[in-house]
């Protein structure tokens, strides 16, 4: 569309005056029907016209094709509109135009009319073509195909007679103009075409055409009020409309100056139209419209199954095809769900089974920490009813105090850090039954997972373990009573050097004592002397008594617990326990203690047992041995990964390579007396503890046995 200022330019150049500014530029948007230059030749005067009789106003023509009109409307680029009929009845439902006065068209003979019709002609050669029902697969040309007069009533016409355009010609050209469409006739490109009443007697007036060259098809009674040819009803002329935004104050200044205007104006003469009059009954191009199913109703046309099956059975027929192939897709589909459902179910019960024949308790829990499943084990070990704990916070029921009674906080619960960073964590802890005791429970939280891998909960397996910690406990009992009959044998097997030591202290304060006696029962004896004899006879006391502490600590049993241990005191009390044997069979105890060492959680009872057994297999291993001077080396250290290392090592006869582990086996000894049972039962009391027990040969003779024990606290020594 050729905007408005362009078209004020062409008008400006054509005659008009520049508009000044104080008048207001009103601009007349004009259907050309038969070109743009002889559009605004026609109706520039009009436009000259109405700015003489409205002051203030300077009006202007803007030339729409057929697809300017609408858009020129909608956009608010013109004031008033001149359209033919059918586009006027359009734009008034669209947007809301008025029409203000209506057109007299002027006749050959100076006589004016206000009807027009449309015209189907061919040329006057063609005799093959009689009527309109001859028209069916012919070469047909039309203006527009919303054009009124060009195109529509003659459309009108041929759907009277079932013949549809689009399906029954064998081409079917829009060219725009009345001209061209009469031109392409006339010289045989088309076989007929369609015009506005008047033009053909235009052509003819102006010399363009002759009158023989043509021939009209489907001619309707010729009629003094209307004397042009016609092939089809007659409508209102064209309507002059104002656009909404115009004001009300100007339309009505405009329809005066258009109604006034006579007949034989020089604006009307230029136009060839003969004046205006008041706005016609436009209710014929309703009907056209709503029979043709066109503009505003194009809607509301009536379909009939015939009509539908005529002009779309293809698609109709693809359709069916379409629907066929999707109800056996749906058939198929519903008997594959029917077929989940089944196996879902059949899934589900396996899952009830499983879960109800497992020993083990299995709950679910959502993000909120609420019970979502429970399964029958979970109900017998806690007392709560499946009822009382799905949708309940499992936290609150069963995991709420730890076993020193103190409150268990939410976030340090297992199952919700388990939700919180996916990693699945096995605890042992206790859990609360409904009748408010506790038992000790081994359990797995896992985190669950939807099909994207979001979290959405996790699942809890635990088992009782009661029974366990009993069992436990009762074979740490057996061990405690294995390991102190042990200690026990061991006493026995070092009486003779334990008799020997004791008695020592004792001679020596039964010799004291009656020294002393004598010394009071003779006058000649001097207070120095009785008090060096009687401090004497104290410090033998003092080492007989430390004798029989050491022996009595060392055959009491273990304590429940294990408690922060000096393993290099721990050593010093074991020589204390060896030096009898050691001194009787010219063994030199040589300590290597590391005096850094922390202190180390255990049972010092159990790891003197350890150190006091391996040191006697040493002295053992060196007796009769022809090796001076005999060394026991018993050796304290930092060991790899956080642990304390005990090393006690012989220059005895030692053991062969493949018998480093065979040693630890029960009942295994190269002794002639003993069971063989002391490194079986060190290995076991060095595993309790977290710790190893193992063997290695030296390089020139004799053995080395290591124990180490794990650092799980750190306390300075």
């Amino acid at each position: 569309m050729i905007g408005l200022r362009a078209w004020i330019a062409v008008f400006v150049l054509l005659g008009g005056t520049a508009v000044s500014a104080a008048e207001q530029l009103v601009s007349i948007g004009i259907l050309t029907h038969r070109g743009k230059e002889p559009t605004l030749a026609a109706w520039a005067p009009t436009a000259q016209y109405l700015s003489e009789q409205v002051p203030g106003h300077r009006f202007v023509v803007t030339p729409l094709g057929f697809d300017d009109v609408d858009p020129a409307v909608a956009a608010l680029a013109v004031d008033f509109i001149l359209a033919n009929s059918g586009m006027y009845v359009d734009l008034e439902v669209r947007h809301g135009v008025s029409r203000i006065a209506t057109l007299y068209n002027r006749r050959s003979d100076n006589q004016r009319y206000n009807v027009f019709g449309g015209v189907v002609f061919t040329r006057a050669d063609r005799s093959d073509l009689e009527g309109l029902k001859e028209l069916r697969g012919s070469r047909f040309a039309a203006v527009h195909p919303i054009s009124l007069g060009g195109y529509q009533m003659s459309l009108r016409e041929l759907h009277a007679l079932g013949i549809d355009p689009q399906e029954d010609f064998q081409v079917l050209d829009f060219l725009d103009v009345h001209d061209r469409v009469v031109r392409g006739v006339l010289d045989g490109t088309y076989d007929a075409g369609t015009v506005r009443t008047d033009i053909l007697e235009r052509m003819v007036l102006d010399g363009k055409i002759e009158e023989k060259q043509y021939r009209v098809i489907n001619p309707q009674p010729y009629s003094e009020d209307f004397p042009f040819v016609r092939s089809t009803r007659l409508y209102p002329e064209w309507p002059f409309a104002k656009a909404r935004h115009t004001s009300n104050e100007l339309a009505q200044k405009v329809a005066v100056a258009l109604l006034s205007m006579p007949r034989d104006h020089p604006a009307a003469l230029a136009g060839r139209y003969a004046g205006w009059t008041v706005p016609l009954d436009y209710q014929p191009v309703h009907e056209l419209f709503k029979e043709l199913n066109l503009g505003p109703y194009a809607t509301l046309e009536r379909v009939t199954p015939e009509a539908v099956w005529r002009k779309y059975w293809y698609w109709i027929v693809a359709a069916m095809l379409l629907l066929l192939a999707a109800v056996s897709i749906a058939t198929w589909i519903m008997r594959l769900n029917r077929e989940l459902e089944r196996a879902k179910a059949g899934l589900e019960r396996r899952h009830e089974s499983i879960l109800s024949s497992v020993g083990e308790g299995v709950y679910g829990v959502d993000l909120e920490g609420r019970s979502t499943f429970v399964n029958p084990a979970m109900e017998r070990l806690t007392g709560w009813s499946a009822e009382e704990l799905i949708g309940q916070k499992q936290h609150d029921l069963l995991h709420h105090t730890k076993a020193d009674g103190s409150a268990h906080p939410r976030e340090e619960c297992p199952v919700y850090l388990t939700m919180r960073d996916g990693r699945q964590r096995q605890v042992e802890d206790i859990f609360w039954r409904k009748e408010g005791t506790s038992f000790p429970v081994e359990f797995t939280s896992a985190p669950v997972k939807d099909l994207k891998g979001k979290i959405v909960g996790s699942v809890v397996v635990f088992r009782d373990i009661t029974e366990r910690r009993e069992a436990e406990a009762a074979e740490r009992n057996r061990q405690t009573e294995i390991a102190h009959a042990a200690r026990l044998s061991t006493m026995g097997e070092m009486a003779t050097g334990i008799a020997h030591e004791v008695n020592q202290p004792l001679s020596a304060i039964a010799n004291y004592t009656a020294a002393c006696i004598r010394m009071l029962n003779s006058e000649e004896y001097s207070r120095e002397s009785l008090l060096q004899a009687m401090q004497l006879t104290a410090r033998q006391a003092r080492r007989a008594g430390e004798i029989i502490r050491r022996i009595r600590a060392y055959i009491r049993k273990a304590g429940p617990a294990p408690k922060p241990v000096d393993i290099n005191a721990l050593v010093r009390e074991v020589v204390g326990l060896l030096t009898p044997d050691s001194q009787r069979q010219g063994i030199v105890i040589d300590l290597m203690l590391d005096p850094g060492l922390p202190r180390v959680p255990a049972h010092a009872i159990e790891i003197e047992q350890v150190t006091l057994n391996l040191a006697r297999n040493a002295i053992d291993a060196m007796a009769g041995a022809e090796q001076d001077p005999m060394i026991l080396t018993i050796s304290t250290l930092m060991g790899g990964d956080r642990e304390v290392e005990v090393r006690v090592s012989d220059c005895g006869v030692g053991f062969h390579g493949s018998d480093s582990e065979a040693v630890f086996t029960p009942f295994f000894t190269t002794k002639s007396s003993g069971m063989g049972l002391g490194l079986s039962i060190s290995r076991r009391i060095v595993e309790s503890h977290g710790g190893r027990l193992w063997a290695t040969a030296n390089e020139d003779r004799g053995a080395t046995f290591h124990f180490s024990l794990p650092l799980r606290e750190q306390v300075a020594a």
